[in-house]
Protein backbone atom coordinates (compact mmCIF):
# COMPACT_ATOMS: atom_id res chain seq x y z
CA UNK A 1 0.00 0.00 0.00
CA UNK A 2 3.02 2.31 0.16
CA UNK A 3 2.87 3.06 -3.52
CA UNK A 4 -0.14 4.80 -5.00
CA UNK A 5 -2.11 2.48 -7.27
CA UNK A 6 -3.57 4.29 -10.23
CA UNK A 7 -6.15 3.43 -12.87
CA UNK A 8 -6.86 5.78 -15.74
CA UNK A 9 -10.30 5.70 -17.33
CA UNK A 10 -10.83 8.59 -19.77
CA UNK A 11 -10.34 11.69 -17.60
CA UNK A 12 -10.88 9.87 -14.30
CA UNK A 13 -8.01 8.57 -12.18
CA UNK A 14 -8.55 6.33 -9.15
CA UNK A 15 -6.01 6.11 -6.34
CA UNK A 16 -5.34 4.06 -3.25
CA UNK A 17 -3.12 6.37 -1.21
CA UNK A 18 -1.69 5.91 2.27
CA UNK A 19 -1.25 9.64 2.89
CA UNK A 20 -4.94 10.25 2.14
CA UNK A 21 -5.83 7.42 4.52
CA UNK A 22 -3.90 9.22 7.27
CA UNK A 23 -5.76 12.48 6.66
CA UNK A 24 -9.20 10.84 6.60
CA UNK A 25 -8.38 8.73 9.67
CA UNK A 26 -7.60 11.85 11.67
CA UNK A 27 -10.76 13.52 10.38
CA UNK A 28 -12.74 10.45 11.46
CA UNK A 29 -11.18 10.46 14.94
CA UNK A 30 -12.37 14.01 15.57
CA UNK A 31 -15.77 13.79 13.86
CA UNK A 32 -16.91 10.20 14.31
CA UNK A 33 -20.14 11.05 16.14
CA UNK A 34 -21.19 13.42 13.34
CA UNK A 35 -20.46 10.85 10.61
CA UNK A 36 -21.75 7.62 12.10
CA UNK A 37 -25.37 8.02 10.96
CA UNK A 38 -24.18 7.50 7.37
CA UNK A 39 -21.93 4.50 8.06
CA UNK A 40 -24.56 1.72 8.00
CA UNK A 41 -22.87 -1.72 7.93
CA UNK A 42 -19.42 -0.22 8.55
CA UNK A 43 -20.55 1.57 11.73
CA UNK A 44 -19.48 -1.13 14.22
CA UNK A 45 -16.00 -1.69 12.82
CA UNK A 46 -15.33 2.04 12.50
CA UNK A 47 -16.59 2.66 16.04
CA UNK A 48 -14.27 -0.03 17.43
CA UNK A 49 -11.30 1.48 15.62
CA UNK A 50 -12.15 5.00 16.85
CA UNK A 51 -12.43 3.91 20.49
CA UNK A 52 -9.20 1.92 20.34
CA UNK A 53 -7.31 4.78 18.67
CA UNK A 54 -8.65 7.55 20.91
CA UNK A 55 -7.45 5.65 23.97
CA UNK A 56 -3.96 5.32 22.47
CA UNK A 57 -3.51 9.00 21.58
CA UNK A 58 -1.91 11.31 24.19
CA UNK A 59 -4.19 14.14 25.38
CA UNK A 60 -2.01 16.91 23.95
CA UNK A 61 -2.06 15.31 20.50
CA UNK A 62 -5.80 14.77 20.61
CA UNK A 63 -6.21 18.50 21.23
CA UNK A 64 -4.26 19.06 18.01
CA UNK A 65 -6.65 16.77 16.11
CA UNK A 66 -9.49 19.04 17.22
CA UNK A 67 -7.63 22.07 15.86
CA UNK A 68 -6.48 20.68 12.51
CA UNK A 69 -9.36 18.32 11.69
CA UNK A 70 -12.48 20.01 13.01
CA UNK A 71 -15.78 19.61 11.18
CA UNK A 72 -15.75 23.22 9.97
CA UNK A 73 -12.13 24.33 9.66
CA UNK A 74 -10.65 21.58 7.46
CA UNK A 75 -7.09 22.90 7.95
CA UNK A 76 -5.42 19.49 7.74
CA UNK A 77 -7.49 18.30 4.80
CA UNK A 78 -6.39 21.31 2.77
CA UNK A 79 -3.11 19.51 2.22
CA UNK A 80 -5.04 17.06 0.01
CA UNK A 81 -4.32 18.84 -3.32
CA UNK A 82 -0.58 18.67 -2.61
CA UNK A 83 -0.80 14.96 -1.82
CA UNK A 84 -2.58 14.57 -5.16
CA UNK A 85 -0.38 16.72 -7.40
CA UNK A 86 3.06 16.31 -5.81
CA UNK A 87 3.29 12.53 -5.82
CA UNK A 88 2.87 12.02 -2.06
CA UNK A 89 1.76 8.40 -1.72
CA UNK A 90 2.96 7.18 1.70
CA UNK A 91 3.42 8.26 5.30
CA UNK A 92 7.14 8.64 4.72
CA UNK A 93 6.69 10.83 1.63
CA UNK A 94 4.13 12.95 3.48
CA UNK A 95 6.52 13.53 6.39
CA UNK A 96 9.37 14.43 4.01
CA UNK A 97 7.18 16.93 2.19
CA UNK A 98 6.15 18.57 5.47
CA UNK A 99 9.75 18.72 6.66
CA UNK A 100 10.75 20.76 3.60
CA UNK A 101 7.99 23.34 4.07
CA UNK A 102 8.49 26.55 5.98
CA UNK A 103 5.88 27.17 8.71
CA UNK A 104 4.52 30.06 6.63
CA UNK A 105 4.14 27.85 3.52
CA UNK A 106 2.16 25.35 5.56
CA UNK A 107 -0.06 28.17 6.87
CA UNK A 108 -0.74 29.29 3.31
CA UNK A 109 -1.93 25.80 2.48
CA UNK A 110 -4.12 25.61 5.61
CA UNK A 111 -5.86 28.89 4.86
CA UNK A 112 -6.27 28.72 1.08
CA UNK A 113 -9.00 26.67 -0.61
CA UNK A 114 -6.94 26.74 -3.80
CA UNK A 115 -3.71 25.07 -4.80
CA UNK A 116 -1.00 27.64 -4.12
CA UNK A 117 2.65 27.61 -5.10
CA UNK A 118 5.31 28.39 -2.50
CA UNK A 119 6.73 31.91 -2.69
CA UNK A 120 8.62 34.49 -0.67
CA UNK A 121 5.84 37.09 -0.89
CA UNK A 122 3.28 34.69 0.53
CA UNK A 123 5.66 33.60 3.30
CA UNK A 124 6.32 37.22 4.18
CA UNK A 125 2.58 37.94 4.40
CA UNK A 126 2.02 35.09 6.86
CA UNK A 127 5.10 36.02 8.88
CA UNK A 128 3.59 39.49 9.27
CA UNK A 129 0.39 37.95 10.65
CA UNK A 130 2.48 36.20 13.30
CA UNK A 131 4.12 39.46 14.36
CA UNK A 132 1.04 41.71 14.25
CA UNK A 133 -1.93 40.40 16.23
CA UNK A 134 -4.23 43.12 14.91
CA UNK A 135 -3.47 42.12 11.32
CA UNK A 136 -4.01 38.47 12.23
CA UNK A 137 -7.43 39.23 13.70
CA UNK A 138 -8.37 41.27 10.64
CA UNK A 139 -7.27 38.43 8.35
CA UNK A 140 -9.11 35.74 10.29
CA UNK A 141 -12.41 37.63 10.51
CA UNK A 142 -12.31 38.64 6.85
CA UNK A 143 -11.56 35.09 5.65
CA UNK A 144 -14.87 33.76 4.36
CA UNK A 145 -13.50 30.22 4.29
CA UNK A 146 -13.45 30.14 8.10
CA UNK A 147 -16.47 29.32 10.24
CA UNK A 148 -17.12 31.14 13.49
CA UNK A 149 -16.07 28.07 15.46
CA UNK A 150 -12.83 27.80 13.48
CA UNK A 151 -11.66 31.37 13.98
CA UNK A 152 -10.28 30.84 17.48
CA UNK A 153 -8.18 27.91 16.27
CA UNK A 154 -7.03 29.98 13.31
CA UNK A 155 -5.80 32.77 15.58
CA UNK A 156 -3.92 30.26 17.74
CA UNK A 157 -2.27 28.72 14.68
CA UNK A 158 -1.20 32.07 13.25
CA UNK A 159 0.14 33.33 16.58
CA UNK A 160 2.93 30.73 16.68
CA UNK A 161 3.36 29.24 13.23
CA UNK A 162 6.49 27.22 13.96
CA UNK A 163 4.74 25.54 16.87
CA UNK A 164 1.68 24.90 14.69
CA UNK A 165 3.84 23.17 12.08
CA UNK A 166 5.61 21.15 14.79
CA UNK A 167 2.26 20.08 16.27
CA UNK A 168 0.82 19.07 12.89
CA UNK A 169 3.95 17.15 11.94
CA UNK A 170 4.10 15.47 15.35
CA UNK A 171 0.47 14.42 15.07
CA UNK A 172 1.02 12.76 11.69
CA UNK A 173 4.28 11.21 12.85
CA UNK A 174 2.58 9.63 15.88
CA UNK A 175 -0.30 8.32 13.80
CA UNK A 176 1.92 6.79 11.13
CA UNK A 177 4.21 5.08 13.65
CA UNK A 178 1.78 4.01 16.37
CA UNK A 179 -1.66 3.55 14.83
CA UNK A 180 -0.91 2.42 11.28
CA UNK A 181 -0.29 -1.20 12.26
CA UNK A 182 -0.42 -4.40 10.17
CA UNK A 183 -4.04 -5.12 11.12
CA UNK A 184 -5.18 -1.69 9.93
CA UNK A 185 -3.15 -1.97 6.72
CA UNK A 186 -4.89 -5.26 5.90
CA UNK A 187 -8.30 -3.68 6.50
CA UNK A 188 -7.35 -0.86 4.12
CA UNK A 189 -6.07 -3.27 1.47
CA UNK A 190 -9.33 -5.21 1.51
CA UNK A 191 -11.33 -1.98 1.47
CA UNK A 192 -9.37 -0.73 -1.53
CA UNK A 193 -10.01 -3.93 -3.47
CA UNK A 194 -13.75 -3.72 -2.77
CA UNK A 195 -13.84 -0.07 -3.77
CA UNK A 196 -11.98 -0.64 -7.03
CA UNK A 197 -14.21 -3.54 -8.02
CA UNK A 198 -17.42 -1.56 -7.44
CA UNK A 199 -16.07 1.66 -8.91
CA UNK A 200 -14.78 -0.01 -12.08
CA UNK A 201 -18.02 -1.90 -12.63
CA UNK A 202 -20.29 1.12 -12.18
CA UNK A 203 -18.08 3.57 -14.06
CA UNK A 204 -17.64 1.25 -17.05
CA UNK A 205 -21.43 1.03 -17.42
CA UNK A 206 -22.54 4.56 -16.51
CA UNK A 207 -19.49 6.83 -16.91
CA UNK A 208 -19.39 10.36 -15.53
CA UNK A 209 -23.09 10.45 -14.53
CA UNK A 210 -22.20 7.80 -11.94
CA UNK A 211 -19.72 10.24 -10.37
CA UNK A 212 -21.96 13.27 -10.52
CA UNK A 213 -25.38 11.87 -9.69
CA UNK A 214 -24.71 8.85 -7.53
CA UNK A 215 -21.46 9.79 -5.77
CA UNK A 216 -22.37 13.49 -5.38
CA UNK A 217 -19.16 14.68 -7.03
CA UNK A 218 -20.24 18.05 -8.33
CA UNK A 219 -18.56 20.27 -10.92
CA UNK A 220 -19.35 23.74 -12.20
CA UNK A 221 -21.33 23.78 -15.41
CA UNK A 222 -19.32 26.66 -16.88
CA UNK A 223 -15.93 24.97 -16.82
CA UNK A 224 -14.44 22.57 -19.34
CA UNK A 225 -14.67 18.92 -18.41
CA UNK A 226 -12.31 18.64 -15.43
CA UNK A 227 -9.88 15.90 -14.55
CA UNK A 228 -11.22 13.72 -11.73
CA UNK A 229 -8.95 12.36 -9.01
CA UNK A 230 -10.82 9.79 -6.93
CA UNK A 231 -9.39 8.44 -3.66
CA UNK A 232 -10.92 5.55 -1.74
CA UNK A 233 -11.17 5.64 2.05
CA UNK A 234 -12.38 3.08 4.55
CA UNK A 235 -12.34 5.80 7.22
CA UNK A 236 -15.00 7.94 5.52
CA UNK A 237 -17.57 5.16 5.72
CA UNK A 238 -20.74 6.42 4.05
CA UNK A 239 -19.41 9.94 3.42
CA UNK A 240 -17.64 11.74 0.59
CA UNK A 241 -15.38 14.82 0.62
CA UNK A 242 -14.91 16.76 -2.62
CA UNK A 243 -12.67 19.71 -3.47
CA UNK A 244 -13.01 21.60 -6.75
CA UNK A 245 -9.83 23.26 -8.03
CA UNK A 246 -10.82 25.45 -11.01
CA UNK A 247 -7.31 26.87 -11.27
CA UNK A 248 -6.11 23.38 -12.22
CA UNK A 249 -9.39 22.34 -13.90
CA UNK A 250 -9.57 19.40 -11.49
CA UNK A 251 -11.90 17.80 -9.00
CA UNK A 252 -10.48 15.77 -6.10
CA UNK A 253 -12.82 13.49 -4.21
CA UNK A 254 -12.37 11.06 -1.32
CA UNK A 255 -15.14 8.45 -1.32
CA UNK A 256 -15.87 6.15 1.61
CA UNK A 257 -16.08 2.42 0.96
CA UNK A 258 -19.54 2.28 2.55
CA UNK A 259 -20.64 5.16 0.32
CA UNK A 260 -19.87 3.30 -2.89
CA UNK A 261 -21.49 0.14 -1.52
CA UNK A 262 -24.74 2.02 -0.85
CA UNK A 263 -24.68 3.82 -4.22
CA UNK A 264 -23.66 0.75 -6.24
CA UNK A 265 -26.24 -0.09 -8.93
CA UNK A 266 -24.67 -3.28 -10.31
CA UNK A 267 -27.04 -6.23 -10.40
CA UNK A 268 -26.72 -8.63 -7.48
CA UNK A 269 -27.37 -12.38 -7.48
CA UNK A 270 -31.10 -12.79 -6.69
CA UNK A 271 -31.49 -13.27 -2.95
CA UNK A 272 -34.84 -13.60 -1.18
CA UNK A 273 -33.60 -12.07 2.07
CA UNK A 274 -32.10 -9.03 0.32
CA UNK A 275 -35.23 -8.55 -1.79
CA UNK A 276 -37.36 -8.62 1.36
CA UNK A 277 -35.00 -6.24 3.15
CA UNK A 278 -35.09 -3.82 0.20
CA UNK A 279 -38.87 -3.89 -0.04
CA UNK A 280 -39.14 -3.21 3.70
CA UNK A 281 -37.02 -0.04 3.48
CA UNK A 282 -39.03 3.05 4.33
CA UNK A 283 -40.31 4.58 1.09
CA UNK A 284 -39.49 1.64 -1.20
CA UNK A 285 -43.10 0.71 -1.95
CA UNK A 286 -43.94 4.34 -2.68
CA UNK A 287 -41.00 4.54 -5.09
CA UNK A 288 -42.11 1.42 -6.94
CA UNK A 289 -45.60 2.87 -7.38
CA UNK A 290 -44.18 6.17 -8.66
CA UNK A 291 -41.84 4.39 -11.12
CA UNK A 292 -44.39 1.86 -12.37
CA UNK A 293 -44.18 1.99 -16.19
CA UNK A 294 -42.57 5.46 -15.98
CA UNK A 295 -38.98 6.37 -16.84
CA UNK A 296 -37.93 9.16 -14.46
CA UNK A 297 -34.69 10.94 -13.55
CA UNK A 298 -33.60 11.71 -9.99
CA UNK A 299 -34.79 15.32 -9.96
CA UNK A 300 -38.28 14.43 -11.18
CA UNK A 301 -38.54 11.66 -8.57
CA UNK A 302 -37.53 14.12 -5.82
CA UNK A 303 -40.12 16.61 -7.04
CA UNK A 304 -42.91 14.03 -7.03
CA UNK A 305 -42.05 12.18 -3.79
CA UNK A 306 -40.46 14.88 -1.64
CA UNK A 307 -37.74 12.44 -0.58
CA UNK A 308 -34.31 13.73 0.43
CA UNK A 309 -31.78 13.26 -2.36
CA UNK A 310 -29.24 11.18 -0.38
CA UNK A 311 -31.81 8.76 0.97
CA UNK A 312 -33.55 8.53 -2.39
CA UNK A 313 -30.37 7.61 -4.27
CA UNK A 314 -29.56 4.84 -1.80
CA UNK A 315 -33.09 3.43 -2.08
CA UNK A 316 -32.97 3.54 -5.88
CA UNK A 317 -29.57 1.84 -5.87
CA UNK A 318 -30.86 -0.93 -3.57
CA UNK A 319 -33.92 -1.46 -5.79
CA UNK A 320 -31.65 -1.58 -8.85
CA UNK A 321 -29.31 -4.16 -7.30
CA UNK A 322 -32.25 -6.44 -6.51
CA UNK A 323 -33.67 -6.05 -10.06
CA UNK A 324 -36.83 -4.34 -8.82
CA UNK A 325 -36.14 -1.37 -11.10
CA UNK A 326 -34.11 -1.00 -14.28
CA UNK A 327 -31.46 1.71 -14.50
CA UNK A 328 -29.92 3.60 -17.39
CA UNK A 329 -28.34 6.87 -18.47
CA UNK A 330 -29.66 9.45 -20.88
CA UNK A 331 -27.19 12.25 -21.56
CA UNK A 332 -25.78 13.25 -18.18
CA UNK A 333 -28.69 11.89 -16.12
CA UNK A 334 -29.67 8.55 -14.63
CA UNK A 335 -33.16 7.23 -15.19
CA UNK A 336 -35.10 4.55 -13.30
CA UNK A 337 -38.20 2.56 -14.20
CA UNK A 338 -40.09 -0.51 -13.02
CA UNK A 339 -42.87 -2.73 -14.31
CA UNK A 340 -45.13 -5.57 -13.21
CA UNK A 341 -42.81 -8.20 -14.69
CA UNK A 342 -39.91 -7.04 -12.53
CA UNK A 343 -42.03 -7.13 -9.38
CA UNK A 344 -43.42 -10.57 -10.27
CA UNK A 345 -39.92 -12.00 -10.84
CA UNK A 346 -38.72 -10.68 -7.48
CA UNK A 347 -41.72 -12.12 -5.65
CA UNK A 348 -41.29 -15.47 -7.40
CA UNK A 349 -37.66 -15.57 -6.28
CA UNK A 350 -38.79 -15.10 -2.69
CA UNK A 351 -41.57 -17.71 -3.06
CA UNK A 352 -39.32 -20.36 -4.65
CA UNK A 353 -36.70 -20.10 -1.92
CA UNK A 354 -39.26 -20.14 0.89
CA UNK A 355 -41.15 -23.12 -0.57
CA UNK A 356 -37.93 -25.07 -1.11
CA UNK A 357 -36.85 -24.52 2.50
CA UNK A 358 -40.27 -25.58 3.79
CA UNK A 359 -40.26 -28.83 1.79
CA UNK A 360 -36.69 -29.78 2.63
CA UNK A 361 -37.24 -29.29 6.33
CA UNK A 362 -40.68 -30.88 6.50
CA UNK A 363 -40.83 -33.65 9.17
CA UNK A 364 -43.04 -35.91 7.00
CA UNK A 365 -40.78 -35.86 3.96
Amino acid sequence: MRSSERLSMADVKVFNNEAVSVLTALFRLNNHERMIDRDAIAADSLARWVVKSRVAIPVELFEMIEVFFSWDSFFGLRTLPYVCFEGIDSCEAFMEWLEDLSPQSLMAKFFSPQYCEDGEARDHAFRRLELDEREALKYVFSNLELSNSGRYSAIEILRDQSRAKESFTGLLHFFCRKLFDDELREILRQSSRTFRELFDGNFSLYGLPFLRELLDIETTKESDEPDFYIFSSWFLGGSVITASLPERNSVISIVGEEMIKKRNVLLAVPNALEIARTLSMDGSMKLLRVLMNRRMNIESIIEETGLHRHGLIEKLAALSRQRLVVTGVSGDEFWFETGEQLIDKALLTMRDIMVEKRVVGHPLK
